[in-house]
C-alpha cells in the first residue's frame, strides 16, 4: 500500500531514516532504533492507521529482535540492502515489486533471528562449559 499511497513526505522520511541508519551503524541501539523506525515510516506511508497500530503495538519486540541480532555477520549490510530495495519500489510505486522486496527482507530476518538465536546459544553453552571447568 505505501508504494500506492505515499506521500511525498513519507519518501523524504524512509529516506533521511535510511541515511541515518547507515550513519549508526556501528552502535546496536541507534542501529536498531532507526530499523525499527524505518518500518514504522512504511507503515505510516500506508496511510492505513490500522498497520501503524498494529505496528506499535510490536515495536518493542521488533526493537528487542533487532538488538538480539545486531552481532549476527552482516546484518547491517542486508538490513540497508532490504531497506534501499523496499524503498526504491515504493518510490517506484511498484506494489508487487514493493511486497516481494519486502517478503525478501522478512525472510532474511528470519534467517538472521534463527542465526542469532544459533549463535546466542552457542555462546551460553560455551560459557556453562568455562565456568563448569
Amino acid at each position: 500500500l505505501a508504494a500506492q499511497r505515499h506521500t511525498a513526505e513519507d519518501i523524504a522520511r524512509l529516506e533521511s531514516i535510511l541515511t541515518h541508519t547507515r550513519a549508526v551503524a556501528d552502535d546496536r541501539e541507534l542501529f536498531a532504533r532507526n530499523d525499527v523506525a524505518f518500518h514504522t515510516a512504511l507503515a505510516e506511508a500506508t496511510q492505513n492507521k490500522l498497520f501503524v497500530i498494529l505496528l506499535d503495538s510490536i515495536a518493542g519486540i521488533m526493537l528487542e529482535v533487532r538488538r538480539l541480532g545486531y552481532n549476527t555477520p552482516g546484518v547491517i549490510e542486508r538490513a540497508i540492502h532490504h531497506h534501499s530495495a523496499i524503498l526504491e519500489q515504493v518510490v517506484r510505486g511498484n506494489p508487487e515489486r514493493a511486497r516481494n522486496a519486502m517478503r525478501a527482507h522478512l525472510e532474511e530476518a528470519e534467517d538472521t533471528m534463527r542465526l542469532a538465536l544459533a549463535l546466542r546459544a552457542g555462546a551460553t553453552a560455551g560459557q556453562d562449559q568455562s565456568e563448569s571447568t
